[in-house]
């Protein structure tokens, strides 16, 4: 019976997901960005104009970095296509993925885990402590 129970429950859960897509991309060029953390809030919205970089430092990490701050992006097969829109100003939107919200994507998709916001200093400590962990 509890077999029975888990599975209806599975289904139920199931039946409220949607399609997990990591970015949105725009016809032309974009003026501003929304960053999108995984409960649907939006946490950012950086101006391109104020864009200095956007970089990959592993796989699994990326940055974009603006004049006044700085947003880490933590994911799944991150360089690529949306590190080349990011540079040409094409991302409307990234959305960060929620099991609670989401289906499971393919292995080889673009994810996004997690976006944080950091000051230039807090950049730096990062790279610093990166690179004396290599």
């Amino acid at each position: 019976m509890s077999n029975y129970i888990q599975a209806a429950s599975q289904h139920e859960h199931d039946a409220h997901l949607e399609p997990y897509e990591a970015y949105q991309v725009g016809a032309r060029r974009q003026r501003k960005m929304m960053l999108i953390n995984s409960a649907g809030h939006i946490i950012g919205m950086p101006a391109y104009a104020y864009a200095v970089d956007a970089l990959c430092t592993s796989p699994g990490f990326a940055w974009l970095l603006y004049t006044n701050i700085a947003f880490r992006i933590k994911g799944q097969n991150l360089p690529g296509e949306l590190m080349t829109l990011l540079q040409d100003d094409r991302i409307r939107v990234l959305y960060c993925f929620s099991p609670a919200r989401h289906y499971k994507t393919d292995p080889d998709a673009v994810v996004i885990d997690s976006i944080t916001r950091h000051s230039f200093k807090e950049f730096g400590a990062i790279q610093t402590e990166s690179a004396n962990d290599a």
